[in-house]
């Protein structure tokens, strides 16, 4: 082979694995872009499910399939929002409002989103009610993305922290609750979350609460939690579950039971009940220290006031 033709062949080789890595990388692309045919079948089956009664109480279990495809639409929104917000490489500086905004938008275009849970029918599946954006206090590379669905009579919600990496915002931690085979189980919109400082080894820590779904009823049930990172955002290690009786009388029932986060622990308080003697509130408060990544409880206690203003103890229970 003659010093041109060596030149042509080096040159053929070289463009034809330019253009196999270029199609490659094309492809990956490609495959990462969110199915929004899957989407769109998702929530088109989710929105065809009724009933076999409409007059069924509201404790009916809701069935295998359903429940299947109510966690695919959660995973399958999550993969649509992440890419919205790798959209834009200026994302990690956009305030939490604007992206809020551009979300909804693309959720609205892809006719995904509706106004309110009372604009449906009283059983409804497939809709996105609301999706609220903001920056954790303290760390700058963190968003906090809530998602709330419908889940028939109710509504449920996700928590999804994103964290910004070299590769765009991850997901490196997800709240939610799924397969839950009535309402009452699922993670409700009546919901808040605060998440930890730092530790000094970089470490942090996620506290939700919410409240139980229900129609009526000042008595309700709370469960709040405690996550750490776990092996992926799907799995996070579980570091407190618990449930409590909770007293509602307030309009806004997620901020019900408050959440305070240190580096190395976590307070929730909340009422639950008033006392019979003075009729003020008696609020129940539960305290963890989190070190190693477990968690120990240091302190549970009750307070109220007496007839005279004193502030005194009152039963835990």
């Amino acid at each position: 082979m003659n010093r041109n033709c060596k030149k042509i062949f080096r040159f053929s080789v070289s463009a034809f694995c330019g253009v196999g890595l270029l199609l490659g990388v094309s492809s990956a692309a490609t495959a990462q872009k969110t199915d929004i045919q899957a989407i769109q079948s998702t929530y088109q089956e989710l929105r065809t499910y009724t009933l076999p009664d409409e007059s069924t109480s509201e404790d009916r279990e809701i069935p295998a399939r359903m429940r299947l495809l109510q966690t695919r639409f959660k995973h399958q929104l999550r993969d649509l929002i992440v890419e919205e917000l790798n959209e834009e490489a200026a994302s990690i500086s956009r305030p939490a409002p604007e992206m809020r905004s551009t979300i909804r938008q693309r959720l609205k275009a892809l006719r995904l989103i509706t106004r309110t849970k009372e604009h449906l029918p009283l059983f409804s599946f497939g809709h996105v009610l609301d999706v609220s954006v903001s920056r954790p206090p303290g760390h700058p590379d963190f968003l906090a993305v809530g998602l709330v669905i419908d889940a028939s009579w109710d509504q449920d919600q996700s928590l999804y922290i994103f964290q910004h990496q070299s590769s765009g915002w991850v997901d490196v931690l997800a709240a939610e609750v799924n397969d839950y085979r009535q309402v009452y189980d699922a993670q409700s919109s009546r919901f808040n979350f605060a998440l930890s400082p730092s530790s000094a080894d970089g470490s942090w820590f996620l506290v939700t609460s919410s409240v139980v779904p229900h129609m009526a009823s000042a008595w309700q049930i709370v469960t709040y939690t405690a996550l750490a990172l776990g092996s992926d955002a799907d799995h996070p290690k579980i570091l407190v579950r618990r449930t409590h009786s909770i007293y509602l009388d307030r309009e806004d029932e997620g901020q019900a039971c408050q959440i305070r986060t240190t580096a190395n622990g976590f307070r929730v308080s909340f009422r639950v009940g008033v006392s019979s003697e003075s009729l003020s509130d008696e609020r129940y408060s539960d305290e963890y220290m989190i070190a190693s990544g477990a968690a120990k409880r240091i302190a549970v206690r009750c307070r109220t006031h007496n007839r005279f203003g004193q502030r005194v103890a009152c039963d835990p229970r």
